[in-house]
């Protein structure tokens, strides 16, 4: 949940801001929003997708490059 999404957003990235334009779209969940017992790297990887992709949109809002992180519920 953490490595490879870290990897690939920062191999990607600078093309994306070069040409000023592109996307990011990382998948989290709500367990990123609220930890529960027993799965608590789960629930932490899960914080620091959106955590990342929230500080991104910050850091990326003047470049043309856009960052989305998508939190669906329990299935």
């Amino acid at each position: 949940n953490i490595h490879s999404l870290t990897e690939l957003t920062l191999h990607f990235l600078p093309g994306m801001v070069a040409r000023r334009r592109g996307g990011v779209l990382n998948l989290s969940s709500v367990a990123g929003f609220v930890p529960g017992p027993y799965m608590a790297l789960y629930f932490a990887s899960k914080g620091f997708v959106r955590f990342f992709s929230e500080a991104l949109h910050q850091e990326l809002r003047r470049t043309g490059v856009t960052v989305t992180c998508v939190a669906p519920g329990p299935v």
